[in-house]
C-alpha cells in the first residue's frame, strides 16, 4: 500500500528529472556544442545533476535520474538532432 509520502517523493523525484531535462534541452539548444565527446559529457553531466538536486532536496536521486534520462532520450532528439550521435553511434546512410 502506498502511502501520501511515498508519492509525493516519486512526483517530487520525476518533476525534478523533467526540470533538469528542460534546462539541458535547453542548454544544447542555444549553446550547441560541436564536439561529440562535450555532447555526450554534457547528457551526462545533467544526469548526475538530477541525481544530486534530488538528493540534496531528500527525494529519490535514483528515480529523478532515470526519469531524466527517458525524458532527455524523448526531448534532446527532437529539439537537437545533432544531438544523438554521441549516444547512439553514428548511422551509415544505406546504398
Amino acid at each position: 500500500m502506498l502511502y501520501v509520502c511515498d508519492v509525493w517523493l516519486y512526483c517530487a523525484s520525476t518533476a525534478i528529472g523533467l526540470l533538469v531535462t528542460i534546462i539541458a534541452t535547453l542548454f544544447m539548444r542555444f549553446l550547441k556544442p560541436e564536439e561529440q565527446l562535450h555532447q555526450t559529457i554534457v547528457i551526462f553531466l545533467f544526469s548526475y545533476l538530477s541525481f544530486e538536486v534530488a538528493d540534496a532536496l531528500y527525494l529519490s536521486g535514483i528515480t529523478s535520474s532515470l526519469f531524466c534520462g527517458i525524458f532527455m532520450g524523448y526531448l534532446i532528439p527532437k529539439v537537437c538532432p545533432f544531438a544523438l550521435l554521441p549516444v547512439c553511434g553514428y548511422r551509415h546512410a544505406s546504398p
